[in-house]
């Protein structure tokens, strides 16, 4: 590990995600890590949380200054902290999910074999907990719907919480086959919410709780981006009958723009033909 600064990681020859302070980010570096002359480097900064601590600038200057790159992805506050410290532009990309489209993401689904053919299923995926009034509406949904729940758990879940281990232990692959073939998504979590992006299906984005990181600010840059803040936002009072509603027009055609920026800055960064 180079540098560790609250929501930056920089990491040589690798990506991480890792949670810091409230945010997370990974990174790519190239070039010469141990000398004096400044690294060669695109750094990706997934998110944060809008503010650094205390003391925690000088740091950030120090090992900004030796890299030649700096992304964030998707920040709501204009211009991020990142490019306030090190005093030069900071470039803002989208996460590294959406750089892979849908067919992409399929070579590695895998159906779960707790699931049968033709099965109909409403997904759930919440990090901090479902609230039992939200549990108490995603149960009478289904119930009308005659569709099968199934809740997808993290590690940080009690073992007491757990109702059934085959879902818990849900791979990647099942992990995005699952979501790919909802009829409805239930999530806190911001990449649920990019893979049901990712794959046009119907979701809800419910506010979390518990002591898991808030991750309201980039979810809410995420829906703006794509237009779509006025149906998906989750809300238990919202009628049965319309919770299915999705639309999707134009997001498509965003993401294929954000993915060419990307590509662009990456090309550049590590100095790729």
């Amino acid at each position: 590990v180079l540098a560790v600064a609250e929501h930056l990681v920089v990491l040589h020859l690798g990506v991480i995600l890792a949670r810091l302070g409230g945010g997370c980010g990974s990174g790519v570096v190239t070039g010469d890590v141990g000398g004096k002359r400044p690294t060669q480097a695109g750094v990706l900064v997934a998110h944060h949380g809008g503010h650094l601590r205390r003391g925690a600038e000088g740091v950030v200057q120090q090992l900004l200054g030796r890299v030649h790159a700096v992304v964030a992805q998707k920040p709501l506050l204009h211009p991020p902290p990142e490019q306030s410290v090190v005093g030069r532009d900071v470039s803002v990309t989208v996460d590294p999910t959406l750089l892979l489209s849908r067919e992409e993401w399929r070579k590695i689904e895998k159906k779960p074999s707790f699931v049968e053919d033709g099965e109909k299923y409403l997904l759930t995926y919440f990090l901090g907990g479902c609230p039992d009034d939200v549990r108490k509406y995603i149960d009478g949904i289904a119930r009308e719907n005659k569709l099968k729940v199934i809740h997808l758990y993290h590690e940080e879940l009690p073992k007491s919480e757990i109702e059934d281990k085959a879902w818990f232990v849900a791979d990647p692959g099942e992990f995005v086959w699952l979501i790919a073939h909802c009829e409805l998504m239930m999530t806190d979590s911001f990449h649920g919410c990019v893979f049901s992006i990712i794959n046009e299906v119907p979701f809800r984005c419910f506010k979390r709780g518990g002591n898991i990181a808030d991750m309201s600010s980039r979810m809410n840059t995420l829906f703006s981006k794509f237009d779509i803040s006025s149906w998906c936002i989750g809300d238990t009072e919202e009628p049965f009958d319309r919770v299915f509603f999705k639309d999707y027009t134009g997001v498509g055609e965003v993401i294929e723009e954000e993915k060419a920026f990307a590509y662009k800055y990456l090309k550049g960064a590590l100095n790729i033909e």
